[in-house]
């Protein structure tokens, strides 16, 4: 996974909706950093499958919605906070 190694003055990664498995996002946060998510809006639906792909089941840090409150919401009802906390 050496294409996943967090070089020297970054923060992390920004990866593809296609590349986003637990696998990864696990071996990106190994090396304390952060992973971010973005997706092409003609190839990937933003909705509640992808939330749980990117919020509960790989623990993805961040990323870029076409719908932050439908998003917010869901992460509101995953861990039972208020957004602004988040």
């Amino acid at each position: 996974m050496d294409e996943f190694k967090v070089q020297e003055n970054t923060d992390g990664f920004n990866l593809y909706v296609p590349f986003v498995n637990e696998k990864t996002t696990g071996f990106i946060k190994s090396q304390s950093g952060l992973v971010g998510v973005w997706w092409h809006a003609s190839h990937q639906q933003e909705n509640d499958e992808m939330y749980k792909l990117v919020m509960q089941d790989c623990g993805v840090d961040f990323f870029f919605s076409d719908k932050p409150l439908e998003a917010m919401a869901y992460r509101k009802n995953l861990v039972g906070k208020d957004e602004s906390t988040l």
